[in-house]
């Protein structure tokens, strides 16, 4: 309340990322919140994505059946107003990497 700017900080963080894995190609689901879920729809290739993403340094929840309908494994990220533009591109890197890896782009 005290410190608005903190949310617009943390809408264009999210924003910022949600954008970039959209221009990668990825299916990212729309939304005005830090959490951006990315949509793989394969149980297997969602592992193998969030396992190269944890690798590089980037933690990430994957959610696959019977957590979701089948068919619609994804990632779930979550950001904060404290990440700084170094760190979400380092996300969208480490995301190009693994999806190029893994067929998810």
């Amino acid at each position: 309340k005290d410190e608005p700017e903190r949310v617009t900080q943390l809408n264009a963080n999210a924003e910022y990322v949600r954008q970039g894995l959209k221009d990668m190609g990825y299916d990212v689901r729309d939304g005005r919140t830090a959490i951006v879920p990315v949509m793989i729809y394969d149980d297997e290739k969602a592992f193998k994505l969030w396992k190269s993403l944890y690798d590089g340094g980037i933690f990430v929840n994957v959610f696959v059946s019977p957590a979701t309908p089948p068919n619609s494994a994804m990632m779930r990220n979550s950001f904060m107003a404290t990440h700084e533009k170094e760190h979400l591109d380092k996300i969208l890197d480490a995301y190009k990497k693994a999806g190029k890896a893994h067929g998810a782009i």
